[in-house]
């Protein structure tokens, strides 16, 4: 029977964010909600982490409404409120709890009394030291753990705001670093809160370690990362089990425990929906895309948070770019013809007199007219830079190369072409391209690393996705990986549990929406990059809330970051397993910022993980520092690029484009070539 028959025993559905929100609200801020009245009112302390985990869930608004009339940062100098009360929702640390002390000690105290929530569980020792502060104990109004250390990314998706956990847990000498086990322990801490938020139980499985030679270069310590993890997480959620009467008792969910090596294409690939693109090619940060409009004759500078109250977003951020422009361009017509305001509008413009009734019509729409204009009028002008970008960087050519390699096809001498017909390509694109090349072949590799490289999950193109948008053929391995659990056919050899539950016969309440399709092998083929047939199959606006859930949720949790196209694929399956799929991370990462992962040498910290330089072969030859006279016989440019253990397993690996072949060194075959790249850079 698949592991997804039945559904657990849990509480009528709600969202993941939803249920994140309501902790924040109810069982936090209006617990200590006393009245409306100005006296009432509270100021709100939070730290560096409390800060994003609040934001990813709640508006200001929200807050305000629960009696907030103040954020302070605890690490900030605070101005003395001795008239209003004061709710600490921060971090259970030594420094955080020493602060509080201070505020809330001596004659003259910060705040009336302190109502202190804590993000994760105190230690017996961070206890005594709040007990021992008689005058404190006084003014302490709470104290409550909330174990809730996790941001929301999305409807289906969290981090652990572990932004440093690919440097620290994959790089050089990672597993010898101070950091490695405090890291492992940190994750496995905070992932731990997200099954208490939700009141989930997980049968835990993760990825087994690979099996290593004697001549493995291969660090143990992270081959064995998901089993840490997974051993960190089923300690904490047994202490949880045994001292939290609300927490279920028996396993009410899935979870499967990754580590980034699981997939190596998707961090670096194109992906052309909407949501990726804007994050990809327009820089933003987070959610916010800040952008200039012309107002009259002044250029006027304006920011916007693309998030799920945007309604036009949420429809548009899954669909492939060229459908999101079709998209905009219906709604813009259909606006233009529905809306009485714009229509009057129209009419005036076209010299048409407006009556007085006209008049007051327009008066009455206008507000939800001028709302609904700026949404389209933002989108409208997302969409125009996203494709004037595609078509100066010639993505279109980029990604045909792109999605061959991700599924085994393509050749070096394409690639090459590629190099030499677009001199202009930028070097992250040609990063990428290389990237994804080398991932795709390990026969490139020498034989210990190509055994290894072939144990990692392939992908094939299905038989849904061929005549969808092009370029959107590609998916990430995840995506078979949750299919197999829900169909109870996930190797328990290659993905073990951590305690295998005890089987459970009971109907089956989930089967999916559509039958999975069986992958077929085929090389993806080369158009234009808006063309589509009828038979594509995008989630679009689609969540969970509007699926028909009912198997038990499935969370997948990747140590080292996760991708958009990962977090796309999550809400993709939701909807055809009939089953909540949540995708956490240590992180939510852009394609650049795997390129530029920083490494630690000595005590500094350098800024880039991955180095890549483009030289000629003059420097080759006579070295950076003794030039050939001009003019010589070696124009070809060569681009060397020095990687880590992120994509090949092995430690540092070059790969030279020369002429009109590739070539992947070892590092006992290119100690020469290394001292080059660092005399060059």
């Amino acid at each position: 029977m698949a592991e997804g028959s039945g559904s657990s025993a849990r509480a009528p559905y709600k969202s993941f964010r939803h249920s994140t929100r309501e902790r924040l609200l109810k069982e936090m801020l209006h617990s200590v909600k006393s009245g409306d009245s100005p006296n009432d009112w509270k100021v709100l302390v939070i730290d560096e982490l409390t800060v994003r985990v609040m934001s990813s869930s709640c508006k200001m608004a929200d807050i305000t409404d629960e009696g907030i009339s103040l954020v302070e940062d605890l690490n900030k100098k605070r101005q003395p409120m001795p008239t209003l009360e004061a709710v600490y929702f921060v971090r259970a640390t030594n420094e955080s709890i020493t602060k509080i002390i201070s505020d809330m000690s001596g004659k003259f105290p910060l705040y009336k009394r302190a109502y202190i929530f804590l993000s994760s569980s105190l230690t017996p020792d961070l206890l005594n030291i709040i007990k021992s502060e008689k005058t404190v104990i006084q003014r302490l109004a709470a104290l409550k753990e909330m174990n809730l250390e996790y941001i929301t990314i999305d409807s289906q998706g969290f981090v652990t705001a572990n932004a440093m956990a690919l440097e620290q847990l994959f790089g050089e000498n990672s597993d010898t670093s101070s950091d490695y086990e405090e890291m492992i322990d940190t994750i496995g801490t905070r992932l731990a809160t997200v099954f208490v938020s939700l009141k989930e139980y997980p049968s835990v499985r993760f990825g087994a370690p690979k099996a290593q030679s004697s001549e493995d270069e291969l660090p143990a310590a992270r081959n064995l990362l998901s089993a840490k993890v997974a051993a960190v997480l089923s300690e904490r959620l047994a202490k949880y089990k045994s001292a939290l009467a609300d927490f279920p008792k028996s396993e009410t969910c899935d979870l499967l425990i990754l580590d980034r090596s699981i997939d190596t294409v998707a961090p670096f690939i194109h992906e052309w929906t909407y949501d990726a693109m804007c994050h990809d090619l327009l820089g933003i940060e987070g959610n916010k895309y800040v952008y200039e409009i012309t107002t009259g004759d002044k250029l006027e500078r304006k920011e916007v948070l693309l998030e799920e109250h945007d309604p036009i977003w949420v429809e548009l951020r899954h669909l492939h770019i060229a459908e999101a422009n079709l998209k905009l361009t219906d709604k813009m017509n259909q606006f233009g013809s529905k809306n009485k305001a714009a229509q009057i509008r129209l009419g005036a413009k076209e010299g048409q007199d407006i009556s007085t009734r006209d008049m007051q019509k327009l008066v009455q729409a206008l507000p939800q007219f001028r709302e609904q204009l700026d949404k389209l009028s933002l989108h409208i002008q997302i969409a125009t830079v996203l494709n004037e970008k595609i078509s100066e960087q010639s993505l279109s050519d980029i990604a045909a190369l792109e999605q061959d390699f991700a599924f085994g096809g393509g050749s070096s001498k394409e690639l090459v072409r590629l190099f030499n017909i677009k001199p202009d390509m930028s070097l992250e694109n040609k990063l990428r391209l290389l990237l994804i090349y080398a991932s795709a072949h390990p026969d490139k590799l020498d034989a210990i690393k190509r055994q290894q490289w072939m144990k990692a999950p392939s992908r094939k193109v299905k038989k849904e996705d061929i005549d969808t948008w092009d370029f959107s053929r590609f998916y990430p391995v995840i995506e078979d990986i949750v299919w197999a659990l829900h169909k109870g056919e996930l190797s328990k050899e290659d993905f073990p549990f951590v305690k295998e539950p005890v089987p459970i016969s009971m109907p089956n309440t989930s089967t999916p929406a559509t039958s999975h399709k069986v992958p077929q092998s085929m090389r993806t083929r080369k158009s234009t990059w808006a063309t589509k047939n009828a038979t594509d199959d995008n989630p679009g606006s689609e969540t969970a809330s509007s699926a028909n859930v009912e198997g038990k949720r499935i969370f997948v949790f990747i140590i080292g970051g996760t991708t958009r196209v990962e977090l796309k694929a999550m809400h993709k399956l939701t909807l055809k397993l009939r089953r909540e799929v949540i995708l956490g991370s240590t992180s939510l990462d852009e394609p650049h910022q795997y390129l530029e992962v920083r490494h630690t040498r000595g005590s500094g910290v350098e800024k880039q993980f991955i180095r890549a330089h483009q030289v000629s072969e003059c420097d080759l030859v006579a070295g950076p520092q003794n030039k050939c006279s001009a003019p010589c016989d070696h124009s070809t440019t060569i681009f060397l690029l020095l990687l880590t253990m992120l994509l090949l397993v092995d430690a540092f690996v070059i790969i030279t484009v020369y002429e009109s072949r590739i070539f992947i060194w070892p590092p006992a075959e290119a100690s020469k070539t290394f001292q080059l790249i660092y005399a060059l850079g």
